[in-house]
C-alpha cells in the first residue's frame, strides 16, 4: 500500500515561503505600530497645547513645572508633580494626564511621573533656558528611539552625551530624536530657535 504525504522537499518549500511572507509582514506591522504612536503623540500634544492656553487665560500663567512650587513638598517625585497634574484639578482642562507612548520601561524613575510627556516652561530656569528653545513652554515625547533627549535642547549633549536632535520622519521611521511641541515665542528671550510643531 502506497503512503500519501508531503515529501521533505515540499515541506521545506512551504516553510521557506512562510518565512519570506513573515519577513515582509512583520516589519510592516511594526512600522504601522510606530506610526500609530507618532499620531497619538501629535494628537495628545495638540490637546495639551489647547489645555495649556486655556489654563493661561484663566490663571495668567502656565502651569509650573518646578516640583517645590507644584507640590509644595520639595519632593521631586510627589504624586502631584506628575506632568500636567495641575491641569486636571480643581478645574479639568484635561480629563487625565496622557501617557507618552514612547517612554521606556528602562527608566524606572519615569514611572513615578506616570510615564507622562516631559513639560518645561520658562518658569523652570528663566526665559533663556535652552530646553524651551526660547518659547514660553515645551512638551516632548521620547520618540521612537525611546531615549529622552530632554526635548532636543541645545545643551542636550551635556546631559545625555548625545548631540542635539529633534525627531523627523524624513530621517527614518525609527531614528533618533524627541518629538517636540512648543508654545509661543517668549518675548523676553535672547535664545530663540524656530521650531515647527509636528513631525
Amino acid at each position: 500500500m502506497k503512503r500519501k504525504g508531503f515529501t521533505l522537499i515540499e515541506l521545506l518549500i512551504v516553510v521557506a515561503i512562510i518565512g519570506i511572507l513573515a519577513a515582509i509582514a512583520v516589519p510592516n506591522f511594526l512600522n504601522a505600530q510606530i506610526r500609530a504612536k507618532i499620531s497619538r503623540c501629535v494628537s495628545d500634544m495638540k490637546t495639551l497645547e489647547t489645555a495649556l492656553e486655556m489654563y493661561r487665560m484663566d490663571n495668567n500663567a502656565y502651569p509650573t513645572c518646578n516640583a517645590a512650587r507644584v507640590a509644595g513638598s520639595g519632593d521631586y517625585f510627589h504624586p502631584n508633580e506628575i506632568r500636567f497634574y495641575r491641569m486636571t484639578t480643581p478645574v479639568a482642562y484635561i480629563s487625565s494626564v496622557p501617557r507618552d507612548p514612547f517612554t521606556s520601561e528602562r527608566a524606572a524613575d519615569w514611572a513615578k511621573w506616570g510615564w507622562a510627556y516631559d513639560y518645561v516652561n520658562n518658569d523652570y530656569e528663566g526665559s533663556n533656558h535652552t530646553g524651551g528653545w526660547g518659547h514660553l513652554w515645551r512638551i516632548n515625547s521620547w520618540g521612537p528611539d525611546q531615549v529622552n533627549g530632554w526635548g532636543g535642547q541645545r545643551d542636550g549633549h551635556c546631559i545625555n552625551g548625545k548631540p542635539d536632535f529633534l525627531y523627523q520622519t524624513s530621517n527614518g521611521l525609527v531614528s533618533k530624536g524627541d518629538i517636540v511641541w512648543v508654545g509661543p515665542k517668549d518675548p523676553q528671550t535672547t535664545n530663540y530657535c524656530e521650531i515647527i510643531n509636528g513631525v
